[in-house]
C-alpha cells in the first residue's frame, strides 16, 4: 500500500513547533524551526524575534532560564507582547554586560596587576573563565600570594584547556610552591588532558 507523501510543513506549523520548543526551553529546536519558518517568510517579525531569543539563550546559557521564564509567563498573560518583553530583557542584559566590560577595561588599564581574589570576584560576573582570563592576561598580571590559590588557578587552566599555559605556570611557580601530592595530581591531570587533546587531533 502506497503512502501519501507528507506535505512540507507550513510557515504556521513551523512557528507553532518553534514556539512550543521555546516554551520548553529547547533552544536548539526552537532556533531550527524559526530558521525554517524564516526561509518561507523572511520578513516575519515574530519569527525573527523568536530566533533572536533562542540564539541568545544558546550563546548565554547563564541567562537562558531567566529569559525563558519571562517569555513563558508573558505568553500565558499577553502572548502578543511576550517576544517584545523577552527581547527587552535581553537588551538590558547585554547593555549591563557591556558596561561591566568597559568598567573592567578601565580597571585593568589603571593597574599593573590584580590579586587572585580580585580575579575570582570578577569571574562571578564574567561570561566565562576563558573570557575573563584572556581579557586580563592581554593587559596585566594575576598575582598569587597563597598556595591554595596557585592550585586553584592551575586546576582552572587545565579544566578550560589552557594546557600550554598550565605547563608554563608549573615551570615558573613550582620552585617556589613545591611539588607535593596535590601538585603532582594536577600534573597527571594535565598530562591526561594533553593526551586526549592529541588523540582528538589525530582522529
Amino acid at each position: 500500500m502506497l503512502k501519501t507523501p507528507q506535505a512540507n510543513p507550513t510557515f504556521r506549523a513551523l512557528c507553532g513547533r518553534a514556539e512550543r520548543a521555546l516554551l520548553n526551553a529547547d533552544f536548539d529546536a526552537a532556533a531550527l524551526f524559526f530558521r525554517r519558518a524564516l526561509a518561507l517568510k523572511p520578513a516575519s517579525e515574530s519569527a525573527v524575534g523568536g530566533l533572536l531569543i533562542a540564539d541568545f539563550c544558546l550563546r548565554r546559557d547563564e541567562f537562558a532560564s531567566q529569559v525563558a521564564e519571562l517569555y513563558a509567563a508573558a505568553r500565558a498573560i499577553e502572548p502578543k507582547r511576550a517576544k517584545r518583553l523577552a527581547l527587552g530583557l535581553i537588551e538590558t542584559i547585554e547593555a549591563e554586560e557591556s558596561e561591566k566590560s568597559a568598567a573592567l577595561d578601565k580597571f585593568l588599564i589603571a593597574r599593573d596587576g590584580i590579586e587572585y581574589k580580585e580575579f575570582l570576584a570578577l569571574l562571578d560576573s564574567s561570561p566565562s573563565f576563558a573570557d575573563l582570563f584572556e581579557k586580563i592576561t592581554r593587559s596585566t598580571n594575576i598575582y598569587i600570594s597563597r598556595k591554595n590559590d596557585w592550585y586553584d588557578l592551575l586546576e582552572r587552566l587545565i579544566e578550560n584547556g589552557y594546557l600550554e599555559v598550565a605547563y608554563r605556570f608549573i615551570e615558573s611557580a613550582s620552585p617556589f610552591v613545591g611539588m607535593d601530592d596535590r601538585a603532582r595530581a594536577l600534573l597527571v591531570k594535565l598530562q591526561e588532558k594533553e593526551a586526549i587533546a592529541k588523540s582528538a587531533g589525530k582522529a
